[in-house]
């Protein structure tokens, strides 16, 4: 019984290991994908994004694979079987943050924004509020710390915030600068992107508390 035990604690290791890699990429994704906006090497950093996509997306399926392999070798006890369910959820939370990324690189290709305009500044921050609370749940897989779910409930609200506030702006924007409205109506999506963004970030950390909870 000893041994399983070793066995599964390892296994489940490796699985979190993985899943903490991965999220630090879709972390770069983000950043990336939203630095692209405005790059003068649009198509250069838009390959970036996708080549670490492939990353994210292939640390999706070790994990997958590794937990159906860990079901089938050692048929896992009730409790271990829901920390692998909620581990592979977790997975496919990050792996979705990865596709938001990409997302928004494919419209960077396309949409014309000066750094130097207030829209990308406030695409900026609300990029890097989700990326902090990105960086947040990795903590909280770390530390097996349920209070993080709280925390970036929080500002999920500050990123929504951002995001009524943009979509107000563009669409006045729109008004005035009729010839602007593919631009515009591509950043209006990318500030959609961002909040979803941050939707799967919170889905991880109440996934974390769950399964926190589950194993005191």
């Amino acid at each position: 019984m000893q041994n399983n035990l070793r066995t599964f604690t390892k296994a489940i290791d490796d699985i979190e290991r993985k899943i903490i890699e991965m999220a630090d990429i879709t972390g770069q994704e983000l950043q990336l994908a939203v630095h692209s906006l405005t790059d003068r090497e649009k198509n250069n950093h838009c390959q970036q994004v996708l080549q670490l996509d492939r990353q994210v997306d292939d640390y999706d399926y070790q994990i997958y694979s590794s937990i159906i392999e860990l079901i089938l070798i050692q048929p896992p006890l009730p409790v271990e079987l829901k920390t692998l369910t909620i581990m592979n959820r977790i997975s496919r939370e990050y792996e979705r943050i990865g596709d938001q990324a990409v997302n928004i690189a494919d419209l960077a290709a396309v949409t014309k924004l000066s750094g130097g305009s207030r829209l990308y500044q406030e695409l900026k921050e609300m990029c890097d509020l989700t990326t902090s609370m990105l960086a947040s749940s990795i903590y909280g897989i770390q530390e097996k710390d349920p209070s993080i779910a709280e925390k970036m409930e929080k500002q999920e609200d500050e990123v929504d915030q951002y995001f009524h506030r943009l979509h107000q702006y563009i669409v006045d924007e729109m008004r005035h600068e009729p010839e602007q409205i593919g631009s515009l109506a591509n950043l209006l999506l990318v500030s959609r992107y961002l909040e979803r963004s941050a939707d799967h970030v919170v889905n991880v950390t109440r996934q974390v508390t769950q399964m926190v909870h589950m194993l005191a």
